[in-house]
């Protein structure tokens, strides 16, 4: 199905223009983070780990009992896909470079209305 011209103008908003709207700090429980946004094309090999490792630590159980089942590779290919954004933080009291926490959202269209997939995902130790 072909994209609306809001997702189609949506879809071409950079990293750096997205990042615009988003706080580059937060502070929350005692604890400082800093925030990044990066388009998925934009995220190291490393990055995509940590991000791949969270999910599995929160949703492996969900969808493991669920009737989408566990496959990995086809949600990394969604979680991956070139349209999707990713805001990032990491704990600056801790080591900068692991992520701690990330949403991703996707601007999409589907049964002939636009969309928005936004999935949520953190670590409990830093909760």
């Amino acid at each position: 199905m072909r994209a609306s011209v809001a997702i189609r103008k949506a879809n071409k908003a950079t990293a750096t223009e997205l990042a615009g709207f988003v706080p580059a700090t937060y502070e929350a429980g005692g604890h400082r983070f800093s925030i990044s946004v990066s388009t998925a094309s934009d995220l190291s090999k490393h990055e995509r780990d940590q991000v791949w490792r969270l999910f599995e630590e929160n949703m492996y159980d969900f969808y493991h009992t669920s009737s989408f089942g566990w496959n990995p590779q086809s949600k990394k290919l969604e979680m991956f896909d070139p349209r999707s954004r990713f805001i990032i933080a990491r704990q600056d009291d801790a080591c900068p470079s692991n992520i701690v926490a990330y949403t991703i959202f996707r601007f999409d269209r589907e049964e002939y209305q636009d969309v928005v997939y936004w999935y949520v995902c953190g670590s409990l130790s830093t909760r």
